[in-house]
This record gives C-alpha cells, structure tokens and sequence, in this order.
C-alpha cells in the first residue's frame, strides 16, 4: 500500500503506538468503523496564492458514543 495514512499508521506503529482498530499494524483493539484515524485541523499552503488554507473537519458521528467530542 503507499499514501499518507498508510504512512502514519506504519510510523505510528513502528513506536509502539500503533492506531486504535489497526489490527494490520499491531492494534489489539477493535474499533466499530474501521481504525481511530482523523484529521481534525489541517492548513496547508495554497499552490498558488502562497496562503495558508484551514479545513476543519467534525468528529465523525459513530465516534461521539465513545466519548469522543469536538474538543478531544
């Protein structure tokens, strides 16, 4: 596999850190939708105005019955 969340979760796991649901990656957790993997806040500069461009993403919904808010 290659992409960046294939990369973060081989890093990841390679610390001894492995992401919660990744049983590919050492994980010994189940998580209901797949593995506990999101971007809350990402900016990244815009290609051509030089700008920095923030999307800020909900905590997915089937995370909210484990605790989980917009806050941590």
């Amino acid at each position: 596999e290659t992409g960046r969340k294939h990369q973060i979760r081989l890093q990841m796991a390679h610390r001894g850190w492995p992401v919660v649901g990744d049983t590919k990656y050492g994980s010994s957790q189940a998580f209901p939708s797949g593995i506990a993997l999101h971007a809350r806040h990402l900016t990244i500069e815009h290609p051509t105005l030089k700008t920095p461009v923030t999307v800020v993403a909900p905590v997915p919904v089937a995370w909210q019955q484990w605790g989980v808010t917009e806050q941590g």
